[in-house]
């Protein structure tokens, strides 16, 4: 299995997404409020590129998440 198959990281985008509708935020918003390219979001989402944790944290915070309580 790929490490961007598995179960933790489709949960994680799974929440993401989820939270990105609930607040009304883009992905480009999400992108450009972590300053990063625009495509960053898209590439996470899409299972397209894996995380750092340094990475999930600083969007848990843009979103209001708790990293925590992702799985």
């Amino acid at each position: 299995m790929r490490k961007l198959e598995r179960p933790e990281y489709v949960r994680i985008r799974e929440v993401i997404s989820g939270r990105l509708d609930e607040i009304g935020m883009s992905q480009r918003e999400l992108s450009s409020k972590l300053g990063m390219p625009s495509s960053y979001a898209n590439k996470i989402l899409a299972g397209q590129r894996t995380l750092e944790v340094t990475e999930l944290v600083d969007i848990c915070l843009v979103l209001g998440l708790n990293p925590c309580n992702l799985l």
